[in-house]
């Protein structure tokens, strides 16, 4: 689905870089940990409720500097569309950068950069167990790829009652999770027939483990379908559903400084994840990509719809969606049951920057 290369114009920075760029706010998020942040997240900062149209909209501010904790082409392609079709500098955006890092929070919430993307739990944890000033202001990922592949020589029916060993990353996590749910789909005991035992270094390290034959079946991603068949594996189980995996998030200081670019910068990734997920858009898309230092392969290129479909196209979501996304870490014990999700999030520029584009409010209300 992507490779590992990142942008010419990308910069990675360590977490010693970080400081520098975060200054004393980083030092102390990473320093301290828990510790309450100086201004807690008493309540999402409110915005005027007039919707203006998308040629309108203007942010207060001329820079933007943008980041996320994974090269891959994904994590980044908004916002280089965004840019690359003049969209941010018609808002107002005319210094626009993305920059690669090891932690999506520290920097966040040090001032390095004034928005990422980061797994919904950790950031809604950090704003309300840790009294970080931190906001959920949309879904970047809104759905996620469930895909099994069994080694070479195994099949389902040899698996039965083998005790053989399967992998969905981490013992205990939510990716395990996934991994048993499909499973059980495929008419195996997850408990039972298979022993779930971890394996680190995420779904890259597994394709290998059942490549050479010491995994008998894991979790893998689309990218992985074509080297895992081609060595005499198999993809016995391949779905896609809907759950509010990840979102964009800023602090609350920045929007309270900034609350045009807010809706600015919202207005934009909106309309360049609508202009992405249009087939015919697919080669000025990665001609766009290549063109920031991104390689990739005949095989991503074939599959490009399979990439980009897991992005929201409208940076929404279904509320049962973000319901069943902390049902399910609360099975496992990584996460809370209950979890007030309502309280951490601010979707008041989401929804202007879906109306700027002609969207419907989604989701409608929480």
């Amino acid at each position: 689905m992507s490779t590992n290369d990142r942008s010419s114009i990308a910069r990675r920075f360590s977490r010693r870089d970080f400081l520098k760029l975060g200054g004393t706010a980083v030092a102390g998020v990473v320093l301290a940990g828990c510790a309450p942040a100086a201004v807690a997240p008493t309540a999402a900062p409110v915005v005027p409720t007039a919707v203006p149209t998308a040629a309108k909209i203007k942010a207060n501010i001329d820079t933007l500097h943008l980041g996320y904790d994974n090269p891959n082409w994904s994590h980044q392609v908004a916002d280089y569309v965004a840019r690359e079709k003049g969209w941010f500098k018609e808002a107002g955006l005319t210094n626009v950068d993305c920059i690669v890092f090891d932690d999506a929070l520290p920097p966040i919430i040090g001032g390095g950069v004034q928005f990422t993307a980061a797994d919904t739990q950790p950031v809604m944890e950090a704003n309300l167990n840790q009294s970080v000033d931190l906001w959920y202001l949309g879904t970047r990922r809104g759905k996620e790829d469930m895909i099994f592949g069994l080694a070479p020589g195994i099949t389902i029916e040899s698996l039965k009652g083998s005790g053989k060993e399967v992998s969905g990353g981490k013992v205990g996590s939510r990716n395990e999770l996934l991994g048993k749910m499909m499973v059980k789909e495929l008419g195996l005991d997850p408990e039972k027939d298979v022993t779930w035992i971890t394996i680190g270094g995420g779904s890259d390290t597994r394709l290998a483990a059942l490549m050479n034959g010491s995994l008998a079946g894991g979790n893998i991603q689309v990218r992985h379908i074509k080297s895992l068949t081609d060595a005499g594996g198999s993809v016995v189980y391949r779905k896609t559903r809907t759950i509010a995996q990840d979102g964009y998030i800023t602090m609350g200081s920045f929007i309270k400084a900034n609350a045009d670019t807010v809706t600015a910068f919202m207005t934009c990734i909106v309309k360049a994840m609508q202009y992405l997920q249009k087939p015919e858009n697919k080669d000025e898309v990665i001609a766009i990509m290549e063109k920031n230092g991104f390689a990739f392969s005949q095989e991503f290129k074939d599959t490009y719809i399979d990439g980009v479909q897991i992005l929201s196209a409208d940076c929404g979501f279904d509320i049962p969606d973000m319901d069943n996304y902390w049902t399910e870490l609360a099975q496992t014990g990584e996460g809370a049951a209950n979890f007030p999700w309502r309280k951490c999030i601010n979707l008041e520029y989401l929804w202007k920057a879906q109306e700027a584009n002609g969207l419907a409010r989604r989701p409608a209300t929480i």
